[in-house]
C-alpha cells in the first residue's frame, strides 16, 4: 500500500504542488476563489486521493478482513454434513488475555486451524524461521513467522479442550493475495486455490462424528460470549500499544500487561521465560 501511495503521489506531484501553491496563495491573500476553481476542475481526481489518504490507517484491517472473506468463500465449498466451518472465534487464554482465530475446519479427519494472510509480492520463510520476507520489487519487510503464530492458537484450543485426548489439529497458513510463495518447505502453507484439496486430502478418520459435534458445540458455547471476549481482545491490543514504548531490560522484548493474585501489573512478554515486573510508574 505504501509502494503504491508513493507511486501515486510521484506520478501527480505536479498536480498537488499547484493545489498547495494555490492554498497557500489563498491563505496569504485571503481570495480563495482560485483555489475553489482548481478543486472544482479537478474533483474527479483530489476525492480519490483524499479517500486514500484517509483510509491508510485502516488498510492493514481492511486487507486482513479481504482475505478472511475470501477464505470464508472458499470454505462453504466443503460438504457442511461433513465439516463443520466457525469463523473469527476468539479464545480466552489461561492469563485472561484473549486470541482470535481466523478459521476452524471441524470434522472427523481432525480440527483445521487456518489462519489467513492476504499479501502480495514474493514469499520467503520456512518453518524454523522467527520471520519471514515479503519482497515487492524493491522493497523488502519482515514479518513475524506465521506457522509460529498459529502454533499459539492451536495450543490455545488444546488448553480449553484438554479433557479431549483423542483430537489431531492441522495447522494452515494461507495466503489469499497475489503473494508467489518461494522456496516454501511447507505442505500447509498454501494458496487460496490450495486450500480445500488440502483439507480434503486428509482421510484417515481419528475422531467419531460423535465426538466432532461435541467439540463444534463446545466451542460454539465459548463463541456465545464472543461480543464481551471482543471488546477485552480490542483492550489487549489497545493495552499492548500504550506499553510498546517499554522494553524489558533482561531480555529485550515488549512489556504486557498482565493479572496477577494481587491485581494488574507490567511483566515482561517472554513469561515464563523471563520473569521481569515492572515496579516503576504506569503513567
Amino acid at each position: 500500500m505504501k509502494y503504491l501511495l508513493k507511486k501515486f503521489i510521484k506520478q501527480f506531484s505536479g498536480l498537488l504542488s499547484i493545489v498547495a501553491f494555490l492554498l497557500i496563495g489563498s491563505l496569504a491573500t485571503g481570495d480563495f476563489s482560485g483555489f475553489i476553481r482548481t478543486i472544482v476542475q479537478f474533483y474527479w481526481l483530489l476525492g480519490p486521493i483524499m479517500l486514500m489518504l484517509i483510509l491508510i490507517p485502516f488498510w492493514p484491517s481492511i486487507k486482513g478482513a479481504i482475505g478472511e472473506n475470501r477464505v470464508r468463500r472458499i470454505l462453504k465449498g466443503l460438504d457442511s454434513e461433513l465439516y463443520t466451518v466457525l469463523h473469527n472465534v476468539f479464545i480466552r487464554l489461561p492469563d485472561g488475555r484473549t486470541t482470535q482465530i481466523d478459521h476452524i475446519v471441524i470434522s472427523t479427519t481432525g480440527i483445521f486451524v487456518i489462519e489467513t494472510k492476504n499479501y502480495s509480492g514474493w514469499i520467503y520463510g520456512d518453518k524454523k524461521s522467527e520471520y519471514w520476507t515479503q519482497k515487492i520489487y524493491r522493497s523488502t519487510r519482515k514479518f513475524k513467522n506465521p506457522l509460529h503464530q498459529n502454533y499459539g492458537h492451536i495450543k490455545a484450543l488444546q488448553d480449553v479442550l484438554q479433557d479431549e485426548q483423542t483430537l489431531q489439529y492441522h495447522s494452515i497458513v494461507v495466503f489469499t493475495g497475489s503473494a508467489e510463495l518461494k522456496r516454501m518447505n511447507s505442505s500447509n502453507v498454501v494458496r487460496l486455490n490450495q486450500l480445500v484439496p488440502y483439507i480434503l486430502s486428509h482421510q484417515t478418520e481419528v475422531i467419531s462424528s460423535e465426538t466432532k459435534e461435541r467439540i463444534s458445540n463446545r466451542i460454539n458455547a465459548f463463541d456465545k460470549a464472543k461480543r464481551k471476549d471482543i471488546k477485552e481482545h480490542i483492550s489487549n491490543i489497545k493495552e499492548k500499544a500504550a506499553n510498546k514504548g517499554k522494553i524489558c531490560p533482561k531480555c529485550g522484548q515488549y512489556l504486557v500487561d498482565r493479572k496477577g493474585k494481587y491485581g494488574n501489573f507490567l511483566g515482561c512478554s517472554g513469561f515464563p521465560k523471563c520473569k521481569y515486573i515492572y515496579k516503576g510508574d504506569r503513567v
